[in-house]
């Protein structure tokens, strides 16, 4: 890089040591970041990763991000004495005089590549010339214009481009960095596999083609050719005939001028030696064939067996017992660069022959162009995945290529009897519109294991078996049982969390009267035993399915209703109904359908929760208090015009399109408005101030930032370094209900991607509980379980710290507990039906187990 570097800055000014000192690109006035460019020293220095990008003709050229839109110009001390006479240009904008050293210099309209000249007015001689590739503002194009632009497109009956449908659409003059470089999602199932079949068809077939093509246009050139000499030969035996045919004695100019010549003409024009520039122009872009049968046949078995590798080890992993494994990182980061590559090496060998046949308008400009703009950041991309360093590094990096499809959850699991064979095999599994569905080729989504599952109906459960770890359990409303595995512990709360929330929606639709097509609870009810069941039994039996997929305690929902009434509807399309979903690093409450958009994201950036079904820790129960739609939405939708916002009734696929351009694009953030997010960071957590932690966040701060300090206790003018979580860790707040130290900065930071590093070590002076705390969440993150769930001698004080449950039933009973012990005797809790049948012998293996079960226990009573 320091050979790029000083070959890129040494050759800028005409004589050396004279002309540009040095240049700085910066962002909008009072912010930090910026881009330094030393003549001088022949040195850039830049507050993030230094960026070159190849010019093929100008070679390597320094990479300015979009929002660096200033440049400061600073001349030599010996040219500045002759400024009168020196101007500027950027790119083929008029020549501007330079007034003063340093001058500045704006970058909003430039383009791509662009050149700065400084040249002496009078002798018209260069000074300096310096060339730099400034990347593009992303453009939002607004749903509804797209929508009537591509009715009116259809309207008039224009073609479409003709493009393989796995492409992408070419986006004209739109640079979008926050949308996936690839053609196709990375998540490995039947849409991957089936785009890389495709690719793998069409590639030989296109070789095919293009021999043939040259064969074909080798015997077109052939008879052309012959068709000139004969049409030569023609047009000499005409004329020939012509002078013959007039006798000598006639031969003057009227009668040479009586002879008729236009067939003759017509001749000439009809044939001629044009062909050859076609010819030639054809032939250029069949020069080269991007690659051999036997390339790709052994890039496709390369790739097949690195697959067949990975997965046959993370098989024996899964089954073998063990959470954890040290050599998963390198074995699922291996894979995925396989992916990476194979993907690439197809899709670009079909662009590279599509390229080929690209228009010289500025539409194929455009197209070529956003090709090769995604085609680096694919690179960039795999460089990224190539240098994470922990599995929730690479799984957040990897999310950033996942295409979800809306209101619907798939993935690959390991399935009890998968594939109809005995044993664990994995089967691609959707979860959509309630329905739970497995299949058994999972590369092509075919071959349906069983009728899909109703899930409003199931009890799901998470669980661990003999060897078998991050599993759950389906029991269907037939008693049918099902399990599953999933990799990590992460994603099996994922799917299960998907679950209970399709149970809840179902059973919202159900109450509400806007869904009939699932049977009714009463009519499921009549088959599930023989035996005659009272009014009350049925009730009871009622209300403890539903129970399954709602819980009875709101006071966690009413803790944030509380906080402000912009609560009490959704935070992203204002609907009033069942808006019981948060997201816990975000800190928004909305509703049942922007849940599912919001899990869509990735938990990388949304983590979402449900105030009825979820249990929340200390931190977590704080940070409920600090949930505030408007206060969220007064930056991330700051730019945001009111015909742009969603309502309730929009459909599944807008509602993913506001979500996404909201959260993972921050289409209508203002970053001008937070000109340094680590300063206000840092001023949030000193002060506590979670909305300003939060809208830092909002504006990208680097949430692994290391800080720096005096040492107090040195007698040197030593520095003490540490991570803005330990700064956080030393700004505990307290809680208002028992005083203990809550750290809800920290707990904030680190749902928002912070590392907790290996130990709880720290050059900062934290407490007790402070480490405590950071231990445990490095224990949690490692997936360590520092108490075991039989352990209930645990101190009250103990299990607060833990986990603390909300439940107005467990309430009233440590009060009456409470109440009887200062009272000097026992009290007695009479136990639920619910807690009566989770002792009961069997449990809920059955709709008819828990009939007889419910019918057992109203008898004794």
């Amino acid at each position: 890089m320091d050979t790029v570097t000083k070959q890129l800055l040494g050759s800028a000014n005409a004589t050396n040591g004279s002309g540009l000192y040095c240049l700085e690109f910066m962002d909008e006035p009072g912010t930090q970041n910026q881009l330094h460019a030393d003549f001088e020293l022949l040195r850039i220095e830049s507050g993030s990763q230094l960026e070159l990008v190849q010019h093929e003709n100008a070679g390597f050229l320094l990479k300015v991000p979009s929002n660096y839109n200033r440049l400061k110009v600073i001349l030599t001390e010996d040219l500045s004495k002759s400024i009168d006479l020196l101007h500027y240009t950027i790119d083929d904008q008029s020549p501007q005089q330079v007034q003063s050293n340093p001058f500045w210099v704006s970058l909003a309209k430039v383009r791509l590549f662009t050149k700065f000249s400084l040249f002496n007015r009078t002798s018209k001689l260069p000074v300096a010339t310096f060339e730099f590739y400034k990347v593009l503002q992303s453009v939002s194009v607004p749903a509804t214009l797209a929508l009537s632009a591509e009715k009116q497109e259809m309207s008039s009956g224009e073609k479409s481009s003709g493009l393989p449908t796995a492409f992408p659409a070419p986006r004209i003059a739109i640079d979008d960095e926050s949308s996936s470089p690839f053609p196709v999602t990375l998540e490995d199932g039947p849409i991957f596999r089936q785009t890389l079949s495709e690719f793998e068809h069409k590639i030989p077939r296109i070789l095919s083609d293009l021999t043939k093509a040259s064969e074909v246009l080798e015997s077109f050139e052939n008879l052309s050719h012959q068709t000139v000499t004969i049409k030569v030969s023609l047009v000499r035996v005409l004329q020939s005939i012509c002078v013959t045919s007039m006798p000598d004695t006639l031969k003057n100019s009227t009668a040479e001028d009586a002879m008729d010549s236009s067939l003759i003409d017509s001749l000439n024009s009809l044939v001629d030696d044009s062909y050859k520039n076609v010819v030639k122009a054809i032939r250029h872009k069949f020069s080269s064939r991007p690659v051999n049968l036997d390339t790709l046949a052994n890039r496709k078995r390369i790739f097949e067996e690195e697959s067949k590798k990975y997965y046959d080890w993370l098989s024996k992993l899964l089954g073998s017992g063990r959470t954890k494994d040290e050599k998963l990182l390198s074995k699922r980061k291996a894979f995925e660069l396989s992916k990476i590559d194979y993907l690439d090496f197809l899709f670009d060998t079909m662009m590279t022959i599509s390229l080929r046949f690209r228009s010289p308008n500025e539409a194929g400009k455009s197209f070529l162009d956003t090709y090769s703009f995604n085609q680096k950041r694919r690179k960039s991309f795999r460089s990224a995945v190539d240098r994470c360093s922990s599995l929730s590094q690479l799984k957040s990096q990897l999310a950033t290529a996942m295409l979800p499809n809306p209101g619907e959850t798939s993935g690959i699991l390991f399935t009890q009897g998968g594939q109809g064979k005995s044993g664990w095999h994995k089967q691609w599994v959707v979860l959509k519109n309630g329905k739970l569905t497995e299949y058994m080729d999972w590369r092509k989504g075919a071959s349906v294991r069983n009728s899909p599952i109703d899930i409003s109906l199931c009890n799901i459960k998470s669980v661990d078996l003999d060897k078998r770890r991050n599993c759950f359990r389906l029991i269907t409303s037939t008693g049918l049982e099902r399990y599953f595995q999933a990799v990590d512990e992460e994603d099996r709360d994922s799917w299960v969390q998907s679950l209970f929330n399709a149970g809840q929606q179902i059973r919202f639709h159900r109450e509400s009267g806007t869904n009939n097509s699932h049977v009714p609870v009463e009519k499921n009810l009549k088959g599930f035993s023989n035996n005659t069941l009272s009014a009350s039994s049925a009730a009871n039996l009622k209300s403890e399915i539903i129970r399954r997929v709602s819980s009875v305690s709101l006071v966690n929902l009413r803790t944030v209703q509380s906080v402000s009434e912009s609560n009490l509807v959704c935070c992203e399309c204002g609907c009033g109904d069942a808006v019981e979903w948060i997201s816990l690093n975000l800190l928004v409450i909305f509703c049942i359908k922007c849940s599912s958009c919001h899990r869509s994201l990735g938990t990388s950036i949304s983590k979402v929760r449900s105030l009825k079904l979820d249990s929340f820790d200390r931190e977590s129960l704080s940070l409920l208090n600090h949930i505030n739609n408007e206060s969220s939405n007064s930056y991330y939708e700051s730019l945001l015009s009111p015909e742009q916002k969603i309502n309730a009734s929009v459909s599944d696929e807008a509602r993913l399109q506001f979500i996404t351009s909201k959260y993972s694009k921050r289409v209508w953030f203002d970053y001008s408005k937070v000109p340094d997010p680590s300063s206000l960071l840092i001023h949030g957590i000193k002060g506590n101030i979670i909305r300003e932690i939060l809208k830092s966040i909002a504006a990208k701060v680097d949430v692994n930032m290391r800080l720096t300090k005096t040492d107090p206790d040195s007698n040197v003018s030593a520095s003490i370094d540490f991570s803005v979580l330990e700064y956080a860790l030393s700004h505990p707040s307290k809680s208002d209900a028992d005083g203990h130290l809550v750290f809800e900065s920290a707990e904030l930071l680190i749902l928002n991607g912070s590392d907790c590093g290996e130990s709880p070590e720290s050059h900062l002076d934290l407490t007790e509980e402070a480490k405590s705390y950071w231990k445990h969440k490095i224990e949690k993150l490692k997936g360590v379980k520092p108490f075991s769930s039989s352990s209930s001698s645990s101190s009250v004080q103990d299990s607060d710290t833990l986990k603390v449950s909300y439940s107005s039933q467990k309430r009233s009973q440590e009060a009456l507990i409470q109440t009887s012990n200062r009272n000097g005797r026992q009290a007695h809790i009479s136990p639920t039906t619910a807690e009566k049948l989770s002792k009961s012998k069997g449990g809920f293996k059955s709709p008819r187990g828990k009939i007889n079960s419910l019918l057992r226990i109203k008898n004794k009573s």
